[in-house]
């Protein structure tokens, strides 16, 4: 072996000891000094002044010596040296992030690791070469409730540059940017909610309802959605120009508007009230397609799958229909007062957003300087990245009993906050956290909950939901109910309604 493979050998275990303590150097951060000391490589080949057939041999030689002495120091300090070695999980998972960004392009992802978290009966799981999944209820307050720096996922949410609520992971400014009849079932509420947030959020009627709207937004999303798992690593999103030209339409409509229009985008333009600090254009752009993206189209999953949830369990349309009629004999639509008083329906909407919430796996975090240790004595490591899923935190049954089953009265009757043994069906509410805990929460949070039950409740009023059956075959709902699929945000099929004027 000649004295430039050692040379090789050595600076590929240096640099491999600079990469890797955690967090470890992404793969995007590695790249490009890797490609420039090819190029300094290359150089001093070619300034020897030797024959191109030994410079292409000598550089394929130290290249391959290179890149294998990296990968073998690599793959066994993952599997055996790592301080998440301790923790089990798929060793194709430890050793590489290409195992769960493949889980999550097949839409499976918090599948997979509440059936991970099942199979090695353990709280903590190892899901990549720096990440865990944990399934504690205590872990929510300490990892979400404070000021911790997001994981590396949510900039996937990045189109053309510039930032939104999900990708800012400057603690500052996210937290000032806070402050501010047969019908194909899940086509009719995307463009209800569509409707719904493009007058709110942008003072704009885009007329998805009657028809007249152009879909190629909604369809666009559609696209967009299940590429999530990979987008950052293209170079154009996917349906990329429909979205630029959806923004620009946004903004060329609001320069339109008569006078200043009191929205949520409105909002948004104004300077931070304690810090003079406002958004720049691009990030003001980047928030468009996101209040589209979460606003509307993850409330129109979560009303589809809760509609086929009703049709499933007519005994629960009764009940809210007699809720109401207890408290409201008026004339048309009940008013908001009187809607929010309405226990029944509000237990209907949490037990929806427990078992149907548009996002399974929430968003990560870091561990700070010093790691934590868990109520039950497990210690994560600084700069581990960590999920708490809420597809893995509302689905385990020491939190909630039958966590499969659609049962509204398991939130009845449960007293004042708290935890511990509080009832049958609800055993610790801080398990609860279909839009996330803390800063690292949805900030859209009572706006959606406010229109799932204004909703629901307009559509059980007038209508009895019923499934359609095809040549006397019954519908499958417990199939269909099974068949999401998770790209961050969850993706439904396609499912006739009948909705029956009463």
């Amino acid at each position: 072996m000649g004295s430039p493979t050692w040379l090789t050998i050595v600076a590929a275990t240096a640099v491999h000891c600079v990469v890797s303590p955690l967090p470890e150097v992404s793969l995007e951060l590695y790249v490009v000094p890797y490609l420039l000391g090819n190029l300094i490589l290359y150089t001093y080949l070619w300034k020897e002044g030797l024959p191109t057939v030994e410079i292409i041999f000598n550089f394929t030689t130290i290249n391959a010596c290179f890149l294998f002495t990296s990968v073998i120091l690599t793959i066994t300090r993952r599997l055996f040296f790592s301080p998440l070695a301790k923790f089990p999980g798929p060793k194709l998972a430890a050793i590489s992030g290409f195992w769960n960004a493949n889980e999550g392009r097949l839409g499976r992802a918090s599948r997979t690791r509440k059936a991970l978290h099942d199979q090695f009966q353990s709280d903590i799981i190892r899901i990549g070469p720096n990440e865990l999944s944990v399934n504690r209820v205590d872990a929510i307050e300490r990892l979400y409730g404070k000021d911790y720096k997001r994981g590396t996922f949510t900039p996937v949410f990045n189109i053309s540059g510039g930032d939104n609520l999900v990708t800012q992971r400057d603690n500052q400014l996210h937290s000032i940017w806070r402050r501010m009849c047969p019908v194909e079932c899940g086509k009719f509420l995307d463009a209800l909610t569509f409707d719904v947030i493009s007058d709110i959020a942008f003072s704009q009627d885009t007329r998805f309802q009657d028809g007249a709207g152009d879909r190629s937004l909604i369809d666009g999303i559609h696209i967009f959605v299940p590429m999530i798992p990979i987008c950052r690593y293209l170079p154009e999103p996917p349906a990329g120009r429909i979205f630029s030209e959806y923004r620009d339409q946004v903004l060329a409509g609001r320069k339109s508007l008569k006078g200043q229009p009191n929205d949520i985008f409105a909002h948004l333009e104004v300077p931070d009230a304690s810090t003079g600090i406002r958004m720049r254009p691009v990030d003001l752009k980047q928030h468009i397609l996101f209040m589209m993206i979460v606003g509307a189209h993850s409330v129109g999953t979560t009303l589809t799958r809760t509609l086929a949830a009703l049709a499933s369990q007519p005994h629960v349309q009764s009940s809210i229909r007699q809720e109401l009629n207890e408290v409201f004999q008026g004339e048309g639509t009940a008013p908001v007062e009187t809607i929010r008083k309405l226990k029944y329906l509000d237990c209907v909407v949490r037990e929806a957003l427990r078992m149907f919430g548009p996002v399974t796996d929430g968003t990560a975090v870091i561990v700070p300087k010093g790691g934590i240790t868990l109520e039950s004595g497990s210690f994560i490591p600084e700069g581990t990245q960590v999920w708490v899923g809420q597809y893995v935190i509302m689905f385990n049954e020491e939190y909630f009993p039958r966590p499969h089953e659609f049962l509204p009265e398991r939130w009845m009757n449960l007293g004042d906050e708290g935890h511990g043994n509080e009832g049958e069906l609800v055993k610790d509410r801080r398990a609860w956290i279909p839009f996330g805990y803390g800063p690292h929460s949805c900030g859209g949070r009572a706006l959606a909950i406010e229109e799932l039950k204004q909703i629901v409740l307009r559509i059980v009023m007038e209508f009895d939901i019923r499934f359609v059956e095809h040549e006397d075959m019954p519908f499958q709902y417990e199939h269909w109910a099974d068949s999401w699929k998770d790209y961050f945000l969850t993706m439904i099929d396609e499912i006739e309604l009948r909705f029956v004027p009463r």
